[in-house]
């Protein structure tokens, strides 16, 4: 084993249209748990965000890195789509992936992620999906009808 990624990498749902306005801002937010293990003390981590099903009239996702205590190691506002990352210890490095629908998100607009670690050589990549669903329903009705 030179370098691995682990964890949950389910199909994740998170509402469309963004933050209503209420307190909780967790709707419009998702987030995957992994362990990135390693031989050796430095693991270059590479990213590859893409959106869809129309890429070029989607709105752009927020997505982020963040390590086991919620600091950002890494987002996709940023220039650079790769990081290096450093392993202590014989222990894997717990990492959570985050991603936000951004406002004007429309039901099945979906983002992939692709993580990537490599080192000495050698590299193993995990893939993760959410999708906007209907966060409000309108009904049309009519009296005597």
């Amino acid at each position: 084993m030179s370098v691995s990624i682990s964890g949950e990498n389910n199909l994740m749902k998170v509402s469309a249209g963004g933050n209503d306005g209420s307190n909780d801002s967790d709707k419009n937010k998702v987030r995957w748990a992994f362990k990135v293990a390693s031989d050796t003390p430095e693991v270059n981590l590479s990213f590859s965000v893409t959106t869809g099903p129309d890429a070029d009239e989607a709105p752009e996702w927020s997505v982020a890195l963040l390590d086991a205590t919620g600091f950002e190691l890494w987002s996709n506002y940023r220039s650079k789509s790769e990081i290096s990352l450093d392993i202590p210890g014989s222990s894997p490095k717990e990492l959570v992936l985050e991603v936000i629908c951004p406002t004007g998100a429309r039901y099945g607009d979906t983002v992939v992620t692709e993580v990537t670690a490599s080192s000495n050589g050698q590299s193993d990549s995990m893939s993760f999906e959410a999708i906007a669903q209907q966060s409000i329903m309108i009904l049309k009705t009519q009296i005597d009808q």
